[in-house]
């Protein structure tokens, strides 16, 4: 790990550890095998053999060259890797990925965090790969450089070229950006992290309107226009998610789903799945199971 030398407390003292860490070299990804989100942001290229994660409901083969572009939110699981993965990749915290959008050219509004969540690995030429072999040694020789006063600032400033190129494919691609304002877009970013700490034990629209200082209404409307998703969308599509990826890992029991997932009980567990789908959970586990089988 980055910290790992004689000078540690300078730079923790200037970038902790909670908010950035980077990792050269590295033979595993902090992937649980059990689908959860991420915490933290992750921007790593993988430099050779290969691994099998899923995000999602989605699987994706990481190959030599791929470069990695994970959001703090992401449901993420660790499936295999070949004895020679080898990545290069650092982690940011919710903090400080704010800053780094903050200070970008524009903004990223709250539906570019939905694109990122499809558009997430990329296959880089061997150009790019080595443009970015140089651009993770940069990272490494700012972040533990002895006597550079501003290592903090650096860092933000770096972790934005790739998030930039990110956001230029977005703009490419989703034609039509609606328009908002720059406090609904702040209150979009700020209610996902919100939600990313606390949807499993609170799942009522009041509860983020009042840690944000808005009303429910308010949140509701600056939400909708946003994210095209409203607070009560979002907290069912955060705790479904997490509800489908369980259920497709068949070794994990229904119980332990409750768990997990912090419901009451088993019961409560069952009405929100079948208000929200029509299907009971044991339902859905065999649909998945023949769906693979097929």
């Amino acid at each position: 790990m980055l910290y790992n030398n004689q000078n540690q407390q300078n730079i923790k003292e200037r970038l902790s550890r909670q908010d950035f860490g980077l990792y050269m070299n590295a033979h595993t990804v902090p992937f649980s095998k059990y689908p959860s989100y991420l915490q933290v942001g992750i921007l790593g290229m993988c430099t050779e053999g290969n691994a099998e994660i899923r995000i999602g409901s989605r699987k994706y083969v990481i190959c030599a060259n791929d470069l990695l572009i994970f959001m703090p939110g992401f449901l993420v699981s660790f499936i295999k890797s070949s004895l020679t993965f080898t990545i290069n990749y650092c982690t940011f915290s919710n903090a400080l990925f704010y800053d780094v959008i903050n200070g970008s050219i524009k903004r990223f509004p709250t539906g570019f965090h939905t694109y990122t969540q499809t558009h997430c690995v990329y296959s880089l030429s061997q150009e790019k790969a080595e443009q970015f072999s140089i651009y993770f040694r940069l990272l490494y020789t700012r972040a533990t450089s002895p006597t550079y006063l501003f290592i903090k600032e650096s860092i933000t400033n770096l972790l934005k070229l790739p998030f930039l190129e990110l956001y230029a494919d977005y703009c490419n691609t989703v034609k039509e950006h609606k328009s908002t304002t720059l406090h609904k877009e702040e209150i979009g970013y700020f209610f996902l992290d919100l939600l990313l700490k606390h949807y499993k034990e609170n799942k009522e629209v009041a509860f983020y309107a009042e840690k944000l200082h808005v009303s429910s209404k308010y949140l509701t409307e600056a939400l909708t226009l946003v994210s095209g998703k409203s607070p009560k969308e979002w907290i069912i599509h955060y705790t479904l998610q997490e509800i489908y990826a369980l259920l497709e890992n068949p070794s994990i029991s229904i119980q332990e789903i409750v768990q997990r997932t912090r419901f009451s009980n088993l019961a409560t567990l069952r009405r929100f799945f079948k208000r929200h789908t029509g299907a009971s959970l044991l339902q859905y586990r065999k649909q998945d199971l023949h769906k693979k089988n097929q």
